[in-house]
């Protein structure tokens, strides 16, 4: 009995997705067709996996399974393998090849509902795997030919895989029937691929072209991309231009039209980022693929891989450039928007100087203008003054309290100097502390 320390759920969930993905055992010869559909998730994949077993009246899976393998058919001589992932799901079609027929010759699902077929959507990928023994198609290093006649003498592609085990060949075009056909030949120089390894290869084959089709889809989407980005690209560089020409008066405009960008770009780039990381993602796998199958090239024929290749690499650089054209824009959205910001707190700082000097002079003008109201007043009060001093100096002088000799009028002259200076000094005074108060 297990200790209950020993035992987790957790455990059990890691333990379970080491071995999600069996592979099936495969012996040649046989036939499967593999067809990838672009989804928006684990709930559609489920959908579609349900409307096919309703077609083949056999059991729905639950829906926490991202794997599915069934036998269906008369005496159960048919197969299919399902597989969910985030983005899209798989669907292989597996049936024995009877005797008599020749490659590619009839439908591999024709057991299954062309409703169900006529029912899929976004279909990215559309393979029809073809695996047989090498000896039956004689010396095909001496001749080619019935190599070359399996695709109707179009440009073929070949490798060996595993080791040397078995070889690989397609023309990675889509025939008449809507299938990119590829042709597995079980048997080498060193040896041949038994039920596993003739499985795995298989399943290799599935990933590379439903990888690298969702791969490519980056691609399209970074073509559309860099369109929109020109536009945008050309009305920032009119507006740094205008900004040059210091075109102030338009800053408001400038900002409006920045706005409107920035809304643009931010939208877009939350829109396509998940693309464009999806791809980034995909492409390393489609490498692990590709190693794993072990290809090395053969007489005649271009390397499988190495074709890949060629098309999927400027696929990804042209995923790149638009991600790295996505993020230079939006570092241009934000640096026009500083240069508009401090050409716009420029602008203000320049009209609050402007105030400034303006409340200077009218400052100015007001303090003069004291000055002068104060001078006046100083010499009003000196005239009250002397002229309330001469009043009193008459008044006593009436009374005989001062000698007849002296002159009033003199008297009142002499006083003006010290009434106005001492006047003078006061207004003085508080002027210089009005002024203090100001500043």
């Amino acid at each position: 009995m297990v200790p209950k320390h020993l035992w987790s759920g957790f455990r059990q969930k890691i333990a379970n997705e080491l071995h999600r993905r069996a592979l099936l055992r495969l012996s040649s010869p046989v036939r499967i067709t593999s067809i990838s559909v672009h989804t928006e998730g684990y709930a559609e994949n489920h959908d579609i996996l349900g409307s096919l077993c309703d077609y083949l009246s056999i059991p729905r899976p639950a829906d926490d399974h991202t794997t599915y393998h069934a036998l269906f058919g008369r005496e159960n001589n048919l197969g299919f393998k399902f597989e969910s992932h985030r983005e899209f799901a798989t669907f292989q079609f597996i049936r024995g090849k009877k005797d008599g027929e020749g490659l590619f010759e009839t439908k591999q699902t024709c057991e299954v509902p062309d409703m169900w077929f006529h029912s899929l959507k976004n279909v990215i990928s559309c393979l029809s795997i073809e695996a047989v023994e090498t000896a039956s198609l004689g010396d095909i290093d001496g001749d080619p030919k019935p190599i070359l006649e399996a695709f109707q003498e179009n440009y073929v592609l070949g490798s060996t895989l595993s080791n040397g085990k078995g070889r690989v060949y397609s023309d990675f075009r889509i025939d008449g029937r809507g299938y990119h056909r590829i042709l597995v030949l079980n048997g080498g120089a060193n040896g041949s691929l038994n039920g596993l390894q003739l499985g795995r290869s298989v399943q290799r084959l599935v990933d590379v072209e439903a990888y690298s089709s969702m791969a490519k889809m980056g691609m399209f989407t970074g073509r559309t991309l860099c369109e929109k980005l020109d536009k945008i690209g050309g009305e920032l560089i009119d507006i740094n231009k205008q900004l040059e020409e210091k075109e102030k008066e338009k800053l408001d405009a400038f900002s409006f039209r920045l706005f409107e960008i920035s809304n643009k770009v931010h939208t877009m780039n939350n829109e396509n980022r998940f693309r464009f990381q999806a791809s980034n993602s995909y492409f390393p796998i489609v490498i692990e693929r590709l190693q794993d199958l072990k290809l090395d090239s053969t007489v005649s024929f271009e390397p499988y891989d190495v074709f890949i290749l060629s098309r999927l690499m400027p696929a990804m650089r042209t995923t790149e450039a638009a991600e790295l054209r996505m993020d230079n824009t939006l570092d241009q959205v934000n640096k026009t928007a500083t240069l508009i910001q401090t050409a716009v707190e420029l602008e203000v700082k320049d009209t609050n100087n402007k105030l400034l000097e303006s409340m200077n002079r009218k400052t100015d003008v007001q303090i003069k203008l004291q000055k002068t109201v104060e001078g006046l007043s100083a010499v009003i009060l000196t005239y009250y003054s002397v002229g309330l001093l001469g009043t009193m100096i008459r008044g006593v002088s009436g009374v005989g309290f001062l000698p007849e000799t002296i002159h009033i009028d003199a008297l009142s002259a002499i006083s003006v100097a010290p009434i106005g200076l001492f006047y003078y000094v006061k207004v003085r005074q508080k002027l210089i502390e009005s002024e203090n108060v100001k500043e």
